[in-house]
């Protein structure tokens, strides 16, 4: 007897089942607009490779094939998936510790009067893991090197709701440089730029020039002007992934 391929309810239930969560929650820790399982299982279609990325992102041990086919195992064994990774950044080390929280992980704080320190030391690891606090923030399941960041200054407030203000604090996560130019998304998040010569600042990048080896930086904040920060300049690139603490001012 040939057994029949899953349908998209079928595997979106043993999915949920096998990971003990709902579709709601997944769909919120994975980044995918609301009701997307819930309407792909009621409709049965296809589960698409940006959502079978983003999934697996959450869990990294879910086979992607299966996700997308049903064929195959659902998880895949460690031995597997040691020899890659989809992202292609380095694990989890020191700037983030796990706590017994499941929806909250610790990350190291760079608050505003460590600015100068983290300038001077380039943006040394040991300087995070032995200088700066920490604080519990929602846990991120992507892989990466995560660092929340005190901003300092209003030129990225433009006075509405998207505003980041002085002393929020942001979730960011570190980008290799390797990944500088390949497909960096400018036009869906904001960035998070360490200098040789300036301490991290929040900015728009609005250009990048791969020829002229260099990023434009926008702020939000019109009394500002657009300025370009050359490729050997960067020491650290980050993506802001959220805002984790904001001020309230009168």
């Amino acid at each position: 007897m040939i057994e029949e391929p899953m349908d998209t309810k079928r595997i979106y239930e043993q999915l949920l089942a096998a990971k003990h969560t709902s579709a709601y929650k997944l769909e919120k820790n994975a980044g995918l607009g609301n009701k997307t399982i819930t309407s792909a299982m009621k409709r049965n279609t296809g589960i698409s490779m940006e959502t079978a990325i983003k999934i697996n992102a959450v869990y990294p041990d879910v086979n992607i094939q299966w996700l997308r086919t049903g064929e195959g195992k659902m998880l895949i064994e460690k031995s597997d998936k040691d020899g890659g990774s989809l992202t292609g950044l380095n694990s989890q080390i020191d700037f983030v510790r796990q706590v017994p929280f499941e929806d909250f992980m610790e990350a190291r704080v760079l608050i505003r009067e460590a600015r100068a320190g983290y300038l001077s030391a380039h943006g040394d690891e040991q300087y995070v893991n032995d200088k700066l606090p920490s604080m519990l923030v929602p846990r991120e399941f992507e892989k990466g090197n995560y660092l929340v960041i005190e901003t300092v200054g209003n030129s990225m407030d433009d006075g509405t709701h998207r505003a980041i203000c002085d002393g929020d604090k942001l979730l960011a996560k570190e980008v290799q440089d390797i990944h500088w130019t390949d497909n960096l998304p400018i036009h869906r998040y904001l960035y998070i730029i360490s200098t040789r010569f300036e301490a991290p600042v929040v900015k728009q990048i609005t250009e990048i020039d791969e020829k002229k080896r260099m990023i434009v930086c926008h702020s939000w904040n019109r009394e500002f002007e657009d300025y370009p920060v050359f490729f050997e300049d960067i020491d650290k690139l980050f993506v802001v992934k959220k805002v984790v603490e904001r001020q309230i001012t009168l």
